[in-house]
């Protein structure tokens, strides 16, 4: 049976030449969470480009509080440390880019055409096949210290598959495993990510974001503090902010860390 194998040195080869000594990659077989490690890290001095990935977690981190279910050895949980020179409101652009990235590096390793569910879900054939969580550190001046872009993709399915609450919604970027290709999917994002990040202030990835953001022109609930608000997604501004319709006529934009977006209808 083929075997899939994690390699900092696989990795490194198929790297740009311009970032090849430029990304830290640290390959460990268990974490609790690839972001709390990394921010550690960050505190303790770390550079720009510190990758740290790991086939387990035992306390993956979603977002609003939200678990990430993340199975041994048939994942990729991966996590890298940024120093960009953003303000906070454009510090979404991170996970905007970080998305666009994940989807050409899927879409080159299995020749599916990955969408997005706005803010940071990647889906495949209608199912969640990774998850972005972007956090960051601010400093006393309200500018970005550093921010670290968690990403978690299911690239094989689980031995025992998915959990119940799971079934149905999440699914896999391979069917079957293949020699490799763990090395070529980081390597693959990390390549795609920083020929955005180079432009990142430029947001020249938001044309390629929304077209392959699913919920535009759908019917969805805004959902908030125990309420479903229906309303149209409308159109995704510059710095990855949804604007939406109520029902009443009203526009609003809405924010990356303020909702989360259901859809009524896939």
């Amino acid at each position: 049976m083929p075997k899939d194998i994690l390699s900092a040195q696989g990795i490194e080869d198929l790297l740009c030449e311009n970032l090849k000594g430029k990304i830290k990659i640290d390959i460990r077989e268990t974490v609790g969470s690839t972001n709390d490690e990394l921010k550690a890290l960050a505190r303790d001095g770390a550079k720009e480009g510190y990758l740290l990935i790991s086939e387990h977690q035992t306390a993956g981190k979603g977002r609003i509080g939200r678990s990430f279910f993340s199975p041994d050895g048939t994942g990729i949980y991966m996590s890298l440390l940024l120093k960009p020179e953003l303000s906070p409101e454009k510090s979404t652009l991170v996970t905007s880019a970080a998305a666009v990235a994940m989807c050409r590096a899927i879409e080159k390793i299995n020749g599916e055409n990955p969408s997005i569910k706005w803010v940071n879900d990647i889906f495949c054939k209608g199912e969640k096949v990774c998850g972005i969580l972007t956090e960051g550190s601010f400093t006393s001046q309200e500018k970005l210290d550093y921010a670290i872009v968690g990403v978690g993709v299911n690239l094989y399915t689980p031995r025992n598959g998915f959990p119940t609450e799971l079934e149905g919604v999440a699914g896999a970027v391979l069917d079957k495993v293949s020699e490799g290709k763990k090395n070529t999917l980081v390597s693959e994002f990390i390549n795609e990510f920083f020929r955005l990040y180079d432009r990142l202030s430029e947001a020249v990835h938001m044309d390629e974001y929304r077209k392959r953001c699913f919920v535009l022109g759908k019917e969805i609930f805004i959902l908030g503090h125990e309420e479903r608000i229906p309303a149209k997604a409308i159109s995704i501004d510059d710095n990855c902010n949804l604007v939406a319709r109520l029902e009443n006529g009203e526009l609003v934009t809405l924010g990356t860390g303020e909702i989360s977006v259901r859809l009524v209808h896939l």
